[in-house]
């Protein structure tokens, strides 16, 4: 038996670190099943799959998931999650305001429409001086690389963070690719920098673009205005 195919829509947007807009269609309830089932596990690394794959499903242009920096991704998955399920979702907060000495604890609720979440337009150089004669090019961190923040069996996460980030050193006479170095070539090199000179490096990921929302909600109990701040996919769903 043929039974009826259903037309899905088409919507767009445009990936800044691509330069390029991409097709996507909403996501059907299967692939909803699959987020649910991946958000009650609160496993980091099991929202992550789950988010590639539905994210790689739903998408009618081929990109590489992989790649993608995270803060695009985010932006991206948070656009098909308003297309698919509804753009507008609500959150709770409690009321951390101290009246009389006790905490008021009054449960606050907000709704925000993901299609108005924006992605800054903070610019930071990827070509980092660590001396003047010295320097690093670095790229956004993807989904892949924010996992070993995640990882617990991982040491020195941010070490290994900057290692999947770079793309390679150089000084005034020779590049050096970090596809081309042998075995903790790279990690001697970092763990052998000044403080300074380090900082320079976690200022690039202190301040790559992300999504990001502020908004006031007002205590219905003790009238207390919050200002409320979300940053990252998962400060949008609870």
């Amino acid at each position: 038996m043929n039974l009826p195919k259903i037309d899905l829509p088409i919507y767009d947007i445009h990936l800044k670190s691509l330069n390029k807009t991409v097709r996507y269609r909403p996501f059907l309830v299967k692939e909803e099943k699959l987020l649910l089932i991946a958000l009650e596990s609160n496993d980091f690394s099991t929202i992550v799959d789950a988010v590639k794959q539905v994210i790689n499903n739903c998408l009618v242009d081929s990109i590489d998931i992989d790649d993608l920096p995270m803060f695009e991704l985010e932006h991206l998955f948070l656009h098909l999650r308003a297309r698919s399920i509804g753009e507008k979702v609500v959150l709770s907060f409690i009321c951390q305001n101290v009246v009389n000495e006790k905490k008021c604890n009054s449960e606050m609720e907000t709704e925000i429409d993901l299609l108005e979440v924006t992605l800054d337009n903070k610019e930071v150089n990827s070509t980092i001086m660590i001396t003047e004669e010295v320097g690093i090019k670095l790229k956004y961190p993807s989904i892949n690389a924010t996992k070993i923040l995640q990882d617990e069996n991982v040491q020195d996460p941010i070490i290994r963070l900057i290692e999947h980030c770079t793309e390679y050193l150089f000084d005034k006479e020779q590049t050096y690719n970090a596809s081309d170095m042998q075995d903790k070539e790279l990690t001697s090199f970092l763990e052998n920098l000044t403080k300074e000179q380090f900082e320079k490096i976690r200022y690039f990921f202190e301040n790559i673009p992300n999504i990001k929302y502020e908004g006031d909600i007002t205590c219905s109990k003790c009238n207390k205005v919050h200002r409320v701040h979300l940053e990252g996919m998962l400060d949008f769903f609870e």
